[in-house]
């Protein structure tokens, strides 16, 4: 299954594991951002979210923001329209 997310500015990237290990909690913070803020993508566009994922990751592994804004329902069963400030999912 292929999921498209429109994301917003890239705000950091990691280069390997270990710089994950070592920096990841200072990079979100310095940055103003949480996990339900941001979003990791690995280079072939997996999503890395929890430490196995990121044990197995291509690296490097770039962090993007992402739109906060809750999506509305259109009405259509698994279909969903953007909110009034972003892209759609």
């Amino acid at each position: 299954m292929i999921v498209k997310i429109q994301v917003l500015e890239e705000l950091f990237h990691f280069i390997s594991l270990e710089d994950w290990i070592d920096h990841a909690q200072r990079r979100f913070r310095n940055h103003g951002h949480t996990s339900q803020t941001a979003i990791c993508v690995d280079q072939y566009g997996l999503v890395c979210v929890r430490g196995k994922q990121f044990k197995t990751a291509r690296y490097p592994v770039r962090v993007y923001a992402i739109d906060e804004a809750p999506y509305q329902p259109s009405g259509m069963l698994g279909e969903r329209k953007p909110t009034e400030t972003g892209g759609e999912l």
